[in-house]
């Protein structure tokens, strides 16, 4: 059976947002957007194992409590959100199967319901 992946692209700095605070770090319901994000894909039990791209620079990544989790994986991203998504493939690369699939959704959208794929 073929395994399914995530590829969080979360490198963006929320230019057109504007503020100080990346959108995936902006809170909702006592939590940055990116830690829902993460904690939705995890529920899942389809999801194998997640890869979030993010800023290399990029200092807020320590308060999400889900980047501990072994399933997740973190790489540097790009400056484009095409760039983060080809480096979160890359090193899938090294670990999936040709066969797996790979779901690829923005850290900055937390609402995300995962029911079971009969892939």
């Amino acid at each position: 059976m073929n395994s399914i992946w995530a590829v969080v692209p979360a490198a963006g700095s929320g230019r057109r947002l504007g503020g100080e605070i990346p959108k995936q770090y902006r809170e909702i319901a006592g939590a940055p957007l990116m830690e829902h994000t993460l904690r939705a894909l995890l529920e899942s039990p389809d999801i194998r194992g997640i890869v979030v791209a993010l800023d290399p620079s990029d200092r807020r990544a320590d308060a999400i409590d889900s980047l501990a989790d072994v399933r997740v994986q973190t790489t540097p991203g790009g400056a484009e959100r095409a760039d983060s998504v080809m480096a979160g493939l890359e090193l899938l690369a090294a670990e999936g199967a040709e066969d797996d699939w790979v779901l690829v959704h923005d850290a900055a959208r937390p609402c995300l319901q995962l029911e079971s794929s009969p892939h």
